[in-house]
């Protein structure tokens, strides 16, 4: 984990820039220009709610963080106002992927033999019901970074980011290396699957292990 401030200065910076710049307007895929955030008078951010010192909510229900008094500042500068959105990395959409919540997500997560936790492990936390029975709503899994070059040879179930979608699915069929899509489907079959062209990923994730969830 690293904590020296100008790193985690940086990192809160090169966080707000990714999702300052992949704001979309609702229903469309385009990212706004700065003339029309501008015009709107307002700008939507997307922040943790739960991960000290980038984002959290307070006591007082208040959004707090680095990433929070980055946000602040870049709305200042604009002449606009700032509204924060809260952001799981779920199976759900969501706006943007939070470059550098890796280098903290797995910390306080007991190894077990042969893992070593180092910045290729995240920790993602499922909303929904997409993955029952296998994950179920809520729970937390540990995840390891696969390398963009050996996505032709993922299976199994993975956290994928393709556009601006962060999934948990599983690989129904790899034909990334002879028809550059790869095929996800939803373990609870009231989802069905999905066709993702290789040009749409950026990033995959080897889901190991369930490592927290609710007792029912």
């Amino acid at each position: 984990m690293k904590t020296k401030n100008g790193i985690i200065l940086a990192a809160g910076i090169a966080a707000i820039l990714a999702l300052f710049s992949a704001c979309v307007k609702e229903n469309k895929t385009s990212a706004r220009t700065v003339e029309q955030i501008k015009k709107s008078g307002e700008i939507k951010i997307a922040v943790f709610s739960d991960k000290k010192p980038f984002g959290y909510v307070d006591e007082y229900g208040e959004y707090q963080g680095y990433d929070v008094y980055f946000g602040n500042r870049i709305a200042k500068d604009l002449g606009v106002k700032v509204k924060y959105v809260p952001i799981d990395a779920a199976a759900s959409f969501v706006e943007s992927l939070y470059n550098t919540a890796y280098e903290i997500d797995s910390y306080g997560v007991m190894p077990e033999e042969g893992e070593v936790l180092d910045d290729s492990y995240m920790v993602f936390q499922v909303r929904g019901d997409s993955m029952e029975p296998t994950i179920p709503d809520g729970a937390k899994i540990l995840a390891r970074k696969i390398e963009e070059g050996l996505w032709e040879s993922a299976s199994g179930v993975v956290s994928i980011v393709y556009g601006k979608t962060l999934s948990v699915k599983r690989i129904l069929k790899n034909s990334l290396f002879l028809d550059n899509v790869l095929t996800l489907k939803a373990d609870n079959p009231k989802h069905g699957q999905l066709d993702v062209e290789r040009r749409e990923i950026r990033g995959m994730w080897q889901a190991l292990r369930i490592i927290s969830q609710k007792i029912i």
